[in-house]
């Protein structure tokens, strides 16, 4: 590919990784109560952080997501989405390693799956992926 289709492959990358974040922290600023219940049910943290995290995750993916469709500071953005999707991949996998029955809360409250949560460790790594991309690329 030359140099103007990997750029244009930059762009799309940055922009979807925008509206994936952006989307996602809209939804659960929705309803944090949804979100609140679906990180506590990973049982990874004390109960006293879950609402400061219910509350605040949401706001910086939004600003995550804003920043990358504006293509502000997009490197730094694109590697704070990557380590944000590996930290959901982690999560997501050590519920399933210890067999909890988790709803991933990733874009609002659903019901809990296994095959929901497989496939939500899937999504995480392509966000992984577009992100490394979109953080590697100098202008």
């Amino acid at each position: 590919m030359n140099e103007r289709g990997v750029k244009w492959a930059e762009v799309i990358a940055r922009l979807s990784l925008g509206l994936v974040f952006g989307y996602a922290g809209a939804l659960k600023l929705r309803d944090p109560q949804a979100f609140a219940d679906s990180i506590h049910s990973f049982a990874l943290i004390p109960d006293r952080w879950i609402n400061p995290v219910a509350l605040s995750l949401p706001v910086l993916e939004v600003i995550l997501g804003l920043f990358l469709l504006l293509g502000l500071r997009h490197r730094a953005c694109a590697y704070l989405a990557a380590a944000l999707s590996i930290v959901f991949a982690l999560a997501l996998g050590q519920a399933l390693i210890r067999g909890l029955s988790v709803d991933c809360g990733c874009f609002g409250a659903g019901s809990p799956s296994a095959i929901k949560t497989l496939w939500a460790i899937v999504r995480d790594v392509g966000l992984v992926a577009l992100a490394l991309f979109v953080g590697s690329r100098r202008k």
